[in-house]
C-alpha cells in the first residue's frame, strides 16, 4: 500500500510539470507585454526594454521556466504585475474564504445528493425516481455560472432575499451570503452524487444478504443507513 501511494506520488511529479510548461508556453504565446502593463502605454521604448531586462523576459522560454520552477517549490510565486504585491501574500490572503465556500459546497452537494439518490433508488421507476433524475440530468448539464446568474436574479435581485456579493461578517450574514454560492457550486456535485447513490444503492438493494436481515427483523432504516457506509 505504502509502495503504491509513493509510486503515484511520484507519477505526479512529471504529470505536474508536463502541465505547468503547458499553461507556461500557452501564456507566452498570448498578447500583451507585461513591461507595458506595469509602465503604462505612455513609457519609452527604452523604459520597456529595461523593464524587460529587470524581469528576465528577454531569456529564453526553458530558462525562464526553469526560474518559475524553482521559485515555485520554495514558495515564491512572483509579484503580481497588476498590483506590485507578492502573489502568494495575495493566495493566502484569499484562501480561508475559499476554503470556506469550498467546504460549503461540498456539504450542499452531500445534503441533496446523498438523500435524492437514495430515496430515487427505493421507489424507482416511479414519479419521485423519474424526476429527481431528470432534475440530476439538469444540474449535470447546466453550466454553474448560468446557474449562479439564475439564482442572483430570483433570490437577490427580484426578492431580495440574499446579497448578491461579497462576503458577510458575523453568523448570520455570513451564512446568507454563502448561500448562494454554495448552492451554485453544490448543484452540479449534487446531481452527480444523487446518480451514483442512486446506481450504488440498486446494485445491493436486491442482493440475497439484504433479503436476509428483512427476514430477521432488521429494520428497513438501519439496512439503508448500512448500504450507505
Amino acid at each position: 500500500m505504502y509502495k503504491y501511494i509513493l509510486k503515484r506520488l511520484l507519477m505526479m511529479i512529471p504529470v505536474l510539470l508536463g502541465v505547468t510548461f503547458i499553461v507556461f508556453f500557452i501564456l507566452n504565446l498570448s498578447p500583451g507585454d507585461p513591461a507595458a502593463m506595469i509602465l503604462g502605454d505612455q513609457a519609452s521604448e527604452e523604459a520597456l526594454e529595461m523593464k524587460r531586462e529587470e524581469l528576465g523576459l528577454n531569456d529564453p522560454l526553458l530558462v525562464r521556466y526553469g526560474r518559475y520552477v524553482v521559485n515555485m517549490v520554495q514558495g515564491d510565486l512572483g509579484t503580481s504585475y497588476k498590483n506590485d504585491l507578492s502573489v502568494w501574500d495575495q493566495v493566502m490572503e484569499r484562501f480561508p474564504n475559499t476554503a470556506v465556500l469550498a467546504v460549503a459546497g461540498i456539504l450542499v452537494a452531500l445534503i441533496i445528493g446523498i438523500p435524492t439518490g437514495i430515496i430515487s433508488a427505493k421507489k424507482q421507476y416511479s414519479a419521485v425516481d423519474n424526476v429527481s433524475m431528470v432534475l440530476s440530468l439538469i444540474g449535470v448539464s447546466m453550466p454553474n455560472f448560468w446557474f449562479g446568474l439564475l439564482v442572483v436574479i430570483v433570490f437577490a435581485l427580484n426578492l431580495g432575499w440574499l446579497p448578491s456579493q461579497g462576503m458577510g461578517e458575523g453568523g448570520v450574514e455570513l451564512l446568507k451570503s454563502l448561500v448562494l454560492p454554495a448552492l451554485t457550486l453544490g448543484t452540479g456535485c449534487a446531481a452527480t452524487i444523487t446518480r451514483m447513490t442512486r446506481s450504488s444503492m440498486l446494485e445491493v438493494i436486491h442482493q440475497d444478504y439484504i433479503d436476509t436481515a428483512k427476514a430477521k427483523g432488521v429494520s428497513e432504516r438501519t439496512i439503508t443507513v448500512t448500504e450507505n457506509l
